[in-house]
């Protein structure tokens, strides 16, 4: 989660230089570590090309790869202990 942080404050510029390089590189690390906001904010800089061109495919595969990964997690915690 302090990963992701970070990336958003590069991502924004707060209290560091703005480098979508560097955000990218801690959304990129955190996504690593199965955190899903992570992974749809680096899905979303590929989308907008934030770190070059815009790439589809990849954005496609983070975003995807999140909305996947939350409800296996959520699962875990809505089942009925009955």
């Amino acid at each position: 989660m302090a990963m992701n942080r970070l990336g958003i404050r590069y991502a924004l510029g707060h209290g560091v230089s703005k480098s979508c390089a560097m955000a990218r590189k801690w959304f990129h690390q955190s996504a690593l570590q199965d955190y899903p906001p992570a992974m749809v904010n680096l899905g979303t800089m590929y989308q907008i090309g934030a770190v070059g061109h815009r790439n589809y495919r990849r954005a496609y595969a983070w975003i995807r790869v999140a909305i996947e990964f939350v409800p296996a997690r959520l699962t875990k915690y809505t089942r009925s202990s009955s």
